[in-house]
């Protein structure tokens, strides 16, 4: 009896485990910036500016799919307007280089800043 009552509070555990709410950890492409070494940003300041798009931006061969066009600022550059796959709140965002489409954009992976 004991040994089932271990076995199913192991399985509770590991299904609320797995079904746990996470931060989205999405993607955004700049396009290519004269003078900027691009896979040196390293964070973007989103702003609350945003634009929808109607149709998905074809940005990489589309995938992922952006949706949004958002203001956002890289510090000692200034003001870029990226495609994003979803609205992004105001803040600090740290920027991980993902790679360069073939048309020169940027792809990036924005995590919260622990700033």
């Amino acid at each position: 009896m004991i040994k089932k009552i271990i076995v199913f509070s192991f399985v509770a555990w590991a299904i609320g485990a797995i079904s746990s709410a996470r931060p989205a950890q999405a993607v955004i492409a700049i396009p290519e910036l004269e003078g900027v070494v691009m896979e040196e940003v390293t964070e973007v300041r989103v702003t609350g500016k945003q634009i929808d798009v109607e149709d998905p931006l074809a940005v990489c061969g589309g995938d992922p799919q952006f949706v949004f066009m958002q203001l956002m600022t890289i510090p000692g550059v200034g003001m870029v307007r990226a495609a994003t796959d979803q609205e992004y709140p105001v803040g600090p965002k740290i920027a991980t280089f993902l790679g360069t489409c073939e048309n020169g954009d940027s792809l990036y992976e924005l995590t919260p800043c622990p700033c």
